[in-house]
């Protein structure tokens, strides 16, 4: 099942969120001081067509991030 809590997109472009993240020089989300994993919506969609073709997923490499 692949559940991602946000996309990095809703970080670009000219939306209501994009201008307030910006205006206020933080990344405002619901979860107060709680943390968030964005990812990138084609990394989600390249998960997903792997798993419907049957292609194994590579083991991902730490990033130290």
């Amino acid at each position: 099942m692949l559940q991602p809590s946000g996309f990095t997109q809703n970080f670009t472009g000219a939306t209501a969120h994009t201008r307030g993240s910006r205006e206020a020089s933080a990344i405002l989300t619901a979860s107060g001081y709680g943390r968030i994993g964005f990812v990138d919506a084609a990394d989600i969609a390249a998960v997903a067509v792997r798993r419907v073709t049957g292609e194994p997923t590579p083991t991902p490499t730490p990033t130290g991030y």
